[in-house]
């Protein structure tokens, strides 16, 4: 059986999953906007699995944080500009990164050092 889902579905699946708390709503409309364009890609149904969901991918305020948090160092010498724009290819070369208007998603799943 399939079910389709809009986003006001896929928000409350993460609400009724207890996941809301860790993450904006624009983190989950950007996650549902992926998700949604990869099944349209693979031309396949996408099985809803909020846990695995929350596993996978992580919300950030800012790129500078989230590659600090896994082992980039910043160049102190640099502006706070610069750190993030060094920040966000750092982390794009390591992993999947969707920006939304309240800071990024990471794929951590994907992160490699």
């Amino acid at each position: 059986m399939v079910i389709k889902i809009n986003q006001e579905g896929f928000e409350r699946e993460f609400r009724r999953a207890g996941c809301f708390n860790h993450y904006g709503k624009s983190a989950i409309a950007a996650i549902f906007d992926h998700l949604e364009r990869m099944g349209e890609e693979a031309d396949r149904d996408y099985v809803l699995n909020i846990t695995g969901i929350c596993a996978r991918y992580t919300q950030h305020n800012c790129a500078s944080s989230a590659a600090i948090n896994h082992g980039w160092e910043p160049d102190p010498r640099t502006s706070a500009s610069y750190q993030e724009s060094e920040a966000l290819e750092w982390l794009r070369k390591r992993t999947f990164v969707l920006s939304h208007k309240d800071g990024i998603v990471i794929e951590t799943a994907l992160l490699t050092p």
